[in-house]
């Protein structure tokens, strides 16, 4: 494959991705029941991964955690807020920001894994 023929590929599959992570806007040919179904599991697989990285946002969140995240997820697609790698402590950095950003008060525990996270993606990098 050349490297044209590459980045286009990967261009179809950013937006392959990011259609996945909102639930709609597939491309041409997808059949939709199918797309939505992979979507929602796609979400539901990064939501607990965030919960297991992010364990006080996800007790502090309760019940609620996986519908919220599933929203935050679904508003962002794989736009600025949620990175289009899947990496949990990245996803749950940006999830824990823009709850925080909707005026809910952030406790102890979460601020901890928030710094936390915040040295961890410093020291990996890009």
């Amino acid at each position: 494959m050349s490297a044209p023929d590459r980045g286009a590929y990967g261009a179809r599959q950013a937006q392959l991705l990011d259609a996945l992570l909102r639930g709609d806007g597939f491309p041409e040919g997808f059949a939709v029941a199918q797309a939505v179904a992979a979507g929602s599991a796609l979400r539901r697989k990064r939501a607990h991964a965030v919960a297991r990285a992010w364990p006080a946002l996800a007790l502090s969140l309760g019940d609620t955690f996986d519908a919220r995240f599933d929203a935050f997820t679904r508003g962002a697609g794989a736009g600025a807020d949620t990175p289009a790698s899947g990496d949990p402590l990245r996803d749950g950095l940006a999830f824990a920001r823009s709850i925080a950003a909707r005026g809910r008060p952030v406790g102890d525990d979460e601020r901890v894994e928030m710094l936390r996270a915040r040295a961890a993606l410093c020291h990996r990098g890009p």
